[in-house]
């Protein structure tokens, strides 16, 4: 076994593997680092593996032709990257890349296939997952449009410590603002205004929340929205572990 229990136990969907499936899967497992600004998956490629990250964090965005990118939602120690695989499409809706560099427990998609008929407990989380990104993309969406570049600011970093437990997050201003898809001069005010608040630290390649509490004042409600469903999601998680186990 390439990956040990306290590693499966750092990811939720692993974690709540019953018994029989995790000695089916356990031999087929493996540590994989993720870097910074890696590409996973570009979209309408074949998924050949799934992550389950542990302490990193991959990000679903929409790339243009010109390069640019917007996040939609990411992807961290509550999930898998390539949990669509178990509804039948081995492509990919969109690109995958590290946002937080780390690790991640990968296995191979034909795998997954293969054992799908064995594993129901994890066929089923691995659904139930794809309906949490889906909502998250819809909440995305709606933030983008409908709040202040502050709020914005405030939401992503509130929703992203709750999805990958991090307060600090390894990456420059234009990193960040290339994600939340905000210009970076005004994102860069923002921050400022923020650390004059003492509400965030910035340093040359790290942004880090200094007051919670004041962050959460600052977002949007979408930050609300989005922890409900997550925690929804987890709650449902582990009624689907009582019920394979």
């Amino acid at each position: 076994m390439n990956v040990n229990a306290e590693q499966l136990g750092r990811n939720r969907i692993l974690a709540a593997l019953p018994a029989k499936e995790r000695d089916l899967i356990a031999p087929l497992l493996e540590i994989q680092e993720l870097y910074l600004g890696d590409v996973i998956v570009q979209a309408g490629e074949a998924i050949k593996r799934l992550y389950f990250p542990i302490d990193s964090a991959i990000s679903i965005v929409n790339q243009q032709d010109n390069g640019r990118i917007v996040e939609v939602t990411v992807i961290g120690k509550e999930g898998c990257n390539g949990a669509s695989v178990v509804q039948g499409s081995e492509k990919s809706p969109s690109v995958a890349l590290v946002q937080v560099a780390g690790s991640a427990i990968a296995v191979t998609t034909s795998a997954v296939t293969r054992l799908s008929a064995s594993m129901p407990y994890l066929s089923t989380a691995l659904a139930r997952y794809t309906l949490l990104l889906y909502r998250h993309s819809v909440i995305s969406v709606g933030c983008s449009q409908f709040h202040s570049t502050p709020q914005r600011v405030a939401r992503w970093l509130k929703a992203h410590w709750h999805r990958t437990g991090l307060e600090t997050f390894p990456f420059t201003t234009a990193f960040f603002a290339a994600q939340v898809g905000i210009n970076e001069k005004r994102v860069a005010e923002v921050l400022n205004e923020l650390e004059g608040e003492q509400i965030v630290r910035l340093e040359r390649i790290s942004i880090s929340i200094s007051n919670q509490e004041l962050l959460a004042q600052r977002s949007c409600e979408c930050f609300q929205q989005a922890k409900d469903a997550t925690d929804e999601y987890l709650l449902a998680l582990s009624e689907i572990a009582r019920t394979y186990a």
